[in-house]
Formats: C-alpha cells, structure tokens, sequence
C-alpha cells in the first residue's frame, strides 16, 4: 500500500521491505509493523540506512499510517504461489511479545542515549507511557520515542485520557507532534478539567443569553417535560446532526444496542444505584436533540433519570423499543433477568461511541466499588464549546493540506 510506496522511494531500493499488521503476543492492540530483509548487509549500515527511513517517513507520511515497529528478518518468506507470504510475516510477529519485538527492532535501529528523568514532569508521564504501553517504566528514557516503544493513535488516545485522570492536559495532536518524552514534558500543562468543565454555565453556549426563558419553554414543550427539568441547551456538532438526519430515513440507523453480561456476585441493588448516579454524572446519557425555532438543532440536558428497567428476556426489552429522534431520549437500558444477569443499553450514537462507552462503563465499575470517578468523564458542553471557538477555515485549510494526495 502506500506505506510500502514511499517506504520504497525513501530506500531506493536499498533494503527489501514489507508493510504488515501484527498483533503481539498478550496485546489486544494491532500494530503497524514493516518488515525489513537483513539477509547479506551489514548491520551497521541497516542501522544507518533505518535511521535514515524513519526521519524521512515522519516528513512524507501522515502520523496515523508511520509504522509502530520495525522488524528484521532474514529473509522475505515467498509462497508457493511466488508472491511474499504475508501470513509467514503476521505469525512472527504474533508469536511474540511487544517486549521481544522491541528487542529485535533495537538490532536495526541506533539505540538512542538511555537517560533517567530529570524533572517531576518527565518522571510522571514516564509512569503514564509505562502503564499505557504496559511496559516497565525502568525501561523506558526520556530520549525514547512513544511510537518506537510500539505506540499507535489508539495508545495516544490512551494516554490522553491516563494524564487527564491525573489533572494533565494534552492532546493527541501534542503525542504526535512531540513523540519523545522529553520534548512532550515541555509542553504537557498541569490542568484542573472538571474545573474547566464546571467554568461553563448554562445555556452559556446558546447566541442569544436574553431568551434563555423563552428557548428553555420553547424545549421543554418539545421534549413534553416540565421547564424547571431543562438543564443546560447547547448547539449540536455538524456529526451529531448528520447521524440524526440519517436516522430520520430509518429508525434503527445509528442506534446500537449491547449486552453486557454481569458477574454472577454481582449485588443488583448495589449495581442500581451505581447506574443512577452514573447517569447523573454522565449527562449525555439524558440529552435530547430538538430542533428549536431560529437555533436549528440543540440538545438538551434533561433532568429526568434513565431509569433501569427489569426484563425477563431481550425479546422484552425490545419489545418496548421507542423510534429514536428528536424530543425522546436517546438512551435506553434494563436489566435482562436469566442464568446470569445482562446489563443491555440502547443507545443512539450521537451521545456516544466506543471511547466514550468505555468511560460510562468504567464509571458505572467506579461507582459499583466506591471508586474515585475517572476525571475524563466530562460534560460534552466542553466539546461543543472546543467546536464553537476554534477557528474552521484555518482547521479546515490545514486537514485539506495535511491529507492531500491521499486516497481512501
């Protein structure tokens, strides 16, 4: 594909490469990993060569598709067919650990300078990359590189939302833009996010704060709840309205429904009430999106609980399935009743997706073991107000720059 292309353009023909997904041995995450034939060269002119690769992939390809690892073989396995077998690849590196596969990708690569942290910053985000890439912390300098520690978009992802349990702010733009610790030490801020969330006030966000009584009328109408029960009113996202008017056309599109099976210990009342106060904290799980006169579509925070109904079957709770729109909850759960009992939310996916999904949930455990609630749970107004004051034509020129020429 194209990291193959421009991997080979870089090289000139210099060393034999193959581009692959791997999956290392007790990892659930897939890694980009290219393979490189070591078969009658010189290793310290591979390492020359590799240092050289990698420097000019990070000036022609998009941070998302740079390689996680890079892994020497001997030789480039062909199949009888006389095409590279790829799946010969993919087994070598599932047959070992993130551990191991550093360890060979230390043999083609120059061993960069190992040093201890010399701040409180970069001794904590050490801890952070170490949980996160789930390797010792004593392995890692602060000369390394997060991606060359087998680090991917996922991961930084992860680690985001690591740092911001520990009132750290930084972006994924930041991991990408400044990969090795030392550099991304200088500029990860301490920051108070449930601080900066509580800073905006409702219907803050609203154009027009003078007819904040007549919108929050004008939405308990369409939401048929009482005016005191508006919470906060917020614009949706240009995502949010695309998802809606896709479901418009059908009632099921973009609305997923999971089950969750619970431990068999599990205490139902105690889970309950863990589930009550997680949808207090997590207040997109009671937005409705309306379409208000002059504003176009809002959603609205409603102060109505999602209550967990009891189900002796899923057939039941799908029973009372309730077309998915504008004015109506967005969310739905229950408790099905069986040999173990299932956990089962229905939800459309305009207030949620897989990353935030995993936060109600861990909230949800949090809340069931009297845990400290993960502090990445924040209200999406924080979101929608990131989306109001960032500038559109200047984020829109530099997407259209930064993927040019890139094809599906």
């Amino acid at each position: 594909g194209d990291v193959e292309h421009h991997a080979r353009a870089c090289l000139n023909d210099t060393l034999t490469i193959i581009a692959d997904i791997v999956l290392p041995q007790g990892s659930d995450t897939a890694m980009l990993a290219l393979f490189v034939r070591t078969k009658n060269n010189d290793p310290e002119t591979i390492k020359t060569v590799m240092n050289n690769l990698v420097h000019d992939l990070d000036g022609v390809l998009p941070a998302f598709m740079l390689p996680s690892i890079y892994l020497p073989v001997e030789d480039i396995p062909v199949a009888a067919t006389g095409k590279v077998d790829r799946r010969k690849l993919r087994e070598l590196g599932d047959s070992l650990s993130l551990k191991q596969l550093l360890q060979l990708q230390a043999t083609i690569l120059p061993v960069q300078e190992y040093r201890n942290p010399s701040t409180v910053m970069e001794e904590q985000l050490r801890e952070l990359w170490a949980h996160v890439l789930k390797i010792p912390s004593m392995g890692i300098s602060v000369t390394d590189s997060f991606f060359r520690l087998g680090g991917d978009s996922v991961a930084a992802m992860m680690l985001v939302a690591a740092a911001r349990n520990v009132n750290l702010s930084i972006t994924v733009a930041d991991v990408f833009k400044s990969p090795v610790l030392s550099e991304l030490a200088l500029v990860i801020m301490e920051d108070s996010f449930s601080s900066g969330a509580e800073g905006i006030t409702p219907f803050s966000l609203m154009d027009g704060l003078t007819e904040t009584r007549r919108i929050c009328e004008e939405a308990s109408k369409l939401c048929n709840i009482e005016f005191p029960q508006v919470e906060d009113i917020y614009p949706c996202t240009a995502l949010q309205q695309g998802m809606l008017s896709i479901t418009a056309r059908s009632e099921t599109n973009n609305v997923a429904r999971t089950l969750f099976e619970l431990p068999s210990h599990t205490d139902i009342s105690r889970f309950e009430k863990a589930w009550q106060k997680t949808q207090h904290q997590a207040s997109i799980l009671r937005t409705r999106v309306i379409d208000l006169t002059s504003n176009g579509l809002v959603q609205v925070v409603v102060d109505s609980p999602i209550t967990l109904g009891r189900y002796e079957s899923i057939p039941d709770f799908i029973e009372g399935f309730i077309p998915m729109g504008l004015g109506v909850p967005l969310c739905r759960a229950g408790l099905i009743s069986g040999e173990a009992t299932s956990l089962i939310l229905e939800m459309h996916h305009s207030i949620f997706d897989g990353w935030s999904n995993k936060l109600i949930l861990g909230t949800i455990e949090a809340e069931y073991h009297k845990k400290v609630i993960p502090a990445s749970l924040l209200p999406f107004r924080s979101f929608v107000k990131y989306t109001k004051e960032m500038n559109k034509e200047a984020s829109s020129l530099y997407w259209k720059t930064y993927l040019e020429g890139w094809s599906e």
